[in-house]
């Protein structure tokens, strides 16, 4: 997957896995937001030198 693609994905994922925490955890949807800002999932989208997404932290 191309960068761009990737960039222009990112905003869907990151609002899913909200959703996600956001109804499993009975959180406020801020709260939900935090957690997942917090997680070491959404670190993993970025690389550490270069501050740009890493695709292959999607693979599970």
């Amino acid at each position: 997957m191309e960068n761009e693609q990737f960039d222009a994905l990112l905003p869907v994922i990151v609002a899913a896995l909200a959703v996600k925490i956001f109804e499993r955890q009975q959180l406020t949807q801020e709260d939900a937001i935090a957690r997942l800002y917090a997680s070491e999932v959404y670190a993993a989208f970025f690389t550490p030198n270069a501050g740009r997404v890493c695709p292959s932290a999607l693979r599970v």
